[in-house]
């Protein structure tokens, strides 16, 4: 047997022991707290404890604890802001697209290629009241 082989077989035994008497351990500690609840008659709803165990004390792993957390979101559908008479939208929001810059550069304001314009664009303007 190699010395490689030696100290992983040496580790191993280790990590036994170890497990081992984490599992003693953790016995000990469900008795102990279970004979603290009983002698002095606690109930549930008068201890602090959350609605959910740990993942650590159910046996889940740190990654398999953030996997679960770290569910991706959906992604929200933003509506355009903007057309181009070629039908080609934007929403605004980051880089603008190249047919946008080149409207631009070609002289229009990107107010003309508003899809929602704004009420007091498409009223007329109300005449003055008489003094």
């Amino acid at each position: 047997m190699t010395a490689l082989a030696k100290q992983l077989k040496a580790i191993q035994a280790e990590e036994a022991r170890i497990k081992e008497k984490k599992k003693i351990i953790r016995k000990n500690a469900i008795r102990t707290a279970n004979g603290l609840i009983a002698t002095f008659g606690l109930k549930p709803e008068e201890l602090a404890f959350k609605r959910r165990v740990p993942a650590q004390a159910e046996g889940v792993t740190a990654e398999k604890a953030k996997a679960r957390k770290a569910a991706p979101k959906p992604k929200r559908v933003v509506k355009p802001k903007y057309r181009l008479p070629t039908g080609e939208t934007w929403t605004g929001r980051g880089l603008k697209p190249r047919a946008f810059t080149a409207a631009l550069e070609a002289g229009h304001s990107i107010e003309e290629f508003l899809i929602d314009k704004p009420a007091a664009e498409e009223r007329p303007a109300a005449a003055e009241p008489a003094p």
